[in-house]
C-alpha cells in the first residue's frame, strides 16, 4: 500500500512539474521591463505609479515596449488616445524627452485626467506631455499631421473609427499601434482586418505581455510587402 502511494506521489510530481514547467519557464525568460535603463528619476517614478482599481493601465512590459519602439525609431510626434491615469503617457514621455519630441494623449474621464496630468507634472515632464480631456472623436478630425506613432488604448469598438481620422496624418515610417490586440481581439476585428488588407501597412502582433501589442508600420516610399 505504502509502495502504490509513493509511486503515486512521484507520478503527481511528474505531471505537475510538466504542467508548470511553461509558466516557470515563462518568467524566468521574461526580462526586466526596467533593465538597462539609466535614468534613476525614471525607475522612480514608474516603479512606484500609483496603481488604482478601475485604471486599466498598461503593464510595464508594454511600458517598456512603447519607451524602446520611440527610441529605436527617434519617433517625435506622437498621440495616444485612451490616457487613464498616465502609465503609458509616462513611459513615452521618458522616451520622448531623450528624441526631442511630444506626446498629445487624450482621456474623456475627467478624473483619470485629473490625475493623469498629477502624475506627469510629478514626473517632470509637462513639458513633453499634454493631457487633453475630450472625447478622442471631438479630438482627432482637429489633429494636424505629420505624426510619428500612434497608441490606440481606448474603447476597443472605436478602434477603427479612430484609425480613420489617424491613418492620414501617419507619416511614411511612423506606426499605428494598439493595445489588448491579443485578449480582446473580438471588439477589434474590423480594425485588425482593415489594417491587414492595407499594403502600405506591415501589421506585426508582439507579446511583451499577454495583452499583445499591435504595431503597424506605414512603409516607406518604395517599399512593399
Amino acid at each position: 500500500m505504502m509502495r502504490h502511494s509513493s509511486l503515486f506521489k512521484v507520478w503527481f510530481l511528474q505531471v505537475l512539474f510538466i504542467l508548470t514547467w511553461p509558466v516557470l519557464a515563462g518568467c524566468q525568460e521574461r526580462p526586466d521591463p526596467f533593465n538597462g535603463l539609466k535614468n534613476k528619476h525614471m525607475i522612480q517614478t514608474l516603479k512606484e505609479f500609483p496603481n488604482k482599481a478601475n485604471r486599466w493601465n498598461v503593464p510595464a512590459d508594454d511600458g517598456r515596449f512603447l519607451y524602446d519602439l520611440i527610441m529605436d525609431h527617434g519617433y517625435q510626434r506622437v498621440v495616444e488616445v485612451g490616457t487613464s491615469n498616465g502609465y503609458s503617457a509616462l513611459w513615452m514621455g521618458f522616451a520622448l524627452q531623450q528624441t526631442g519630441g511630444s506626446l498629445i494623449t487624450i482621456e474623456i474621464n475627467r478624473e483619470r485626467a485629473r490625475e493623469a496630468r498629477q502624475n506627469i507634472e510629478k514626473a517632470g515632464l509637462s513639458s513633453v506631455v499634454e493631457v487633453r480631456l475630450a472625447d478622442a472623436m471631438d479630438v482627432l478630425p482637429g489633429l494636424e499631421g505629420p505624426l510619428d506613432m500612434v497608441f490606440l488604448d481606448a474603447d476597443k469598438s472605436q478602434y477603427m473609427d479612430y484609425f480613420q481620422h489617424l491613418d492620414p496624418l501617419v507619416s511614411p515610417g511612423g506606426a499605428i499601434t494598439a493595445h489588448n490586440v491579443l485578449t480582446m481581439e473580438y471588439a477589434m476585428r474590423d480594425f485588425l482586418e482593415a489594417l491587414r488588407s492595407r499594403p502600405e501597412y506591415d501589421p506585426q502582433t508582439h507579446r511583451s505581455s499577454r495583452q499583445g501589442i499591435l504595431v503597424a508600420r506605414k512603409h516607406e516610399k518604395g517599399e512593399g510587402r
